[in-house]
């Protein structure tokens, strides 16, 4: 198994985490730390990296596109956090299935 994949969903879910259990502010009418909607929100990036293991080239390049999507709507909160995930994922998207990243490796 390829080793990029598992180090994008490995970067992803570091970062979920620490949102998930990292220090967020509680405001009495916004979503506070623990809350089910943070859980939720946190798990959207966490699933579209999962597409980054498809042998399909079609299911990679929709992952990466899915990750920008998310990125961009969620840059003033949460996003950027998630860039060098989403870089990976691009890179991922633009590799032919089974191709080393390194001629020699």
């Amino acid at each position: 198994m390829e080793r990029l994949p598992i180090i994008t969903i490995a970067a992803t879910v570091a970062i979920s985490l620490f949102w998930l259990l990292g220090p967020l502010y509680n405001a009495s009418n916004g979503l506070g730390a623990g809350s089910v909607h943070v859980l939720l929100v946190v798990c959207i990036p966490v699933l579209i990296s999962l597409l980054g293991l498809s042998p399909q080239r079609w299911a990679r390049v929709t992952g990466a596109l899915l990750m920008f999507f998310f990125w961009v709507i969620s840059g003033f909160s949460i996003g950027l956090l998630y860039t060098p995930v989403m870089v990976l994922m691009f890179i991922l998207a633009n590799r032919p299935a089974g191709e080393p990243l390194q001629p020699g490796a």
